[in-house]
């Protein structure tokens, strides 16, 4: 999902990977072309299911473990922007 116009991450797009198990900052440029910017989260809560971003820059990231790891492993995870 693109961050919001207010947000440090904004004009970057946050993709959130079930099978990878990663959160990955990624940027388009004007030719088109993805460069992915860095891994913000790599397999560290499992399967990542979806991704939103706060106005102040704050990640929200849910997971969709109960399949792969039992009933009960789903989290809602905040990943809280870095002091600047």
């Amino acid at each position: 999902m693109p961050a919001s116009s207010r947000s440090p991450l904004a004009g970057e797009l946050l993709v959130a990977s079930k099978g990878a198990e990663d959160l990955l900052r990624v940027q388009i440029d004007a030719t088109g072309q993805v460069r992915v910017i860095e891994g913000i989260v790599r397999r560290q809560y499992g399967r990542l299911s979806a991704v939103a971003v706060g106005p102040d820059g704050t990640i929200y990231a849910t997971t969709s473990n109960s399949p792969t790891w039992g009933s009960g492993n789903d989290a809602l995870i905040r990943l809280a922007p870095a002091a600047q």
